[in-house]
């Protein structure tokens, strides 16, 4: 079931389109709901608006997964630019152990070798971005961390908001059997996501667009 502020989101997103009186009665909400829920997030977070340059803010969280009828769980690690929202690193894993979250900042290293140094990559204060081995992984590469508070989901609710697009697009319509059934649609998603998803965020442009026309 879809829970408030996941409604709020998708109110956000689609606000340039439609109007907020339509948007909060077919969704059941408040527009002072919505709008308290607004205010909140621009105060406690210096993480859900756009930045001024690429690469120089990301968030990275990660998410569970299912496939073999709901009777398995996968693991999504991915890192998010907050310059265009492209997803610029991510990687599935059957395991939630600190490896695959490790190999999702190298692979955006290796993608941005000439203009990683510098990044501000924020996350959570889970295990395995408190671990000393991601910490080490950032300061060789001179990726500065960043951290929400604890206990406040605001912090970080950029990504976590295209792990619901995520999921409300793609994984809870469809059903994958085999995990690479699974990993094959989260690769065409993603691709799709950067190189054909228009967000009102953008300018009704894609995040490659965004980028490009920088």
């Amino acid at each position: 079931m879809i829970n408030v502020r996941d409604k709020f989101f998708i109110i956000r997103e689609l606000s340039c389109k439609y109007t907020l009186k339509l948007l909060c009665n077919i969704s059941s909400v408040s527009r002072s709901g919505y709008y308290k829920w607004l205010n909140n997030g621009k105060k406690d977070s210096s993480y859900s608006e756009l930045e001024n340059k690429i690469l120089e803010k990301c968030a990275t969280d990660i998410t569970y997964l299912f496939y073999g009828d709901y009777k398995k769980k996968s693991y999504l690690s991915a890192i998010k630019d907050l310059f265009n929202n492209e997803i610029v690193a991510y990687k599935v894993s059957k395991h939630l152990d600190l490896s695959f979250v490790l190999e999702t900042v190298n692979i955006a290293v290796k993608r941005n070798k000439n203009s990683i140094n510098g990044l501000i990559l924020h996350s959570d204060q889970g295990t395995h971005y408190t671990s000393k081995s991601y910490q080490a992984l950032l300061l060789k590469h001179g990726i500065i961390q960043s951290m929400s508070r604890r206990c406040n989901c605001l912090d970080n609710a950029c990504i976590e908001n295209f792990f619901w697009y995520l999921k409300s697009e793609l994984i809870y319509q469809n059903s994958y059997q085999t995990f690479e059934e699974l990993t094959d649609s989260i690769d065409e998603y993603i691709h799709w996501y950067n190189t054909e998803r228009f967000q009102c965020k953008l300018n009704n442009r894609t995040p490659i667009e965004f980028r490009c026309a920088d």
